[in-house]
């Protein structure tokens, strides 16, 4: 069991829509982290009023990329559109979902396995 504390997290905002440029551009920024040793994230997705497919594709191929290390991401969404997107596609079970950072922090305080 590992304890997290904030320091092991990264937060990253997204305050629009990916495209196919933005999405790889973020796919970048998670390898940036990946290679420093960085695998805790949360992506910040309280600046989105709405969310599409290519944006939820750049998250599951930036996941790959984490996962392939054994991090994890998960997804700051305080809108209930955007959350009810994740839970009717299935990914709350791939990415946890929270409504702000406090949520994010508090469950990583809680002692659990990190995914190898």
């Amino acid at each position: 069991m590992v304890k997290l504390d904030k320091e092991d997290l990264v937060i990253t905002p997204v305050s629009t829509h990916l495209d196919d440029v933005s999405g790889r551009r973020l796919q970048r920024v998670f390898d940036k982290h990946v290679q420093q040793g960085r695998l805790v994230h949360a992506v910040d997705l309280r600046l989105l009023s709405t969310i599409d497919s290519p944006t939820l594709a750049a998250l599951i191929r930036a996941l790959r990329v984490v996962r392939y290390v054994g991090g994890s991401i998960a997804v700051i969404a305080d809108q209930s559109h955007i959350r009810k997107v994740f839970s009717i596609t299935g990914l709350d079970r791939i990415f946890p979902v929270y409504r702000n950072e406090h949520e994010v922090f508090a469950a990583l305080e809680t002692p659990r396995r990190i995914p190898a």
